[in-house]
């Protein structure tokens, strides 16, 4: 294993959570113009990148109203629930 970086940064971000197959694992697919990265974590690991993800948006929205943060954990949830599907 390495260390691995991707300028998505300019393109269209796509992620879509593959569910464990078989022997295939949970496979995470981050897409961006040509380029994409494939993760295979354990359930764990998928829950540690949700929390920080999370934690980093409601960090920067800190300054937002409540109905805004409402509707952004609504999005958030809705997300979640494509994403488990």
């Amino acid at each position: 294993m390495g260390s691995y970086k991707a300028d998505f940064r300019g393109h269209v971000a796509q992620a879509v959570v593959l569910p464990e197959r078989g022997y295939i694992p949970l496979t995470l697919i981050v897409r961006a113009g040509n380029d994409s990265i494939e993760m295979e974590l354990d359930e764990e690991q998928l829950g540690e990148l949700e929390y920080a993800i999370r934690r980093y948006r409601q960090m920067t929205r800190a300054h937002e109203t409540p109905d805004q943060q409402q509707i952004y954990a609504a999005e958030l949830d809705r997300a979640a629930e494509e994403i488990a599907v």
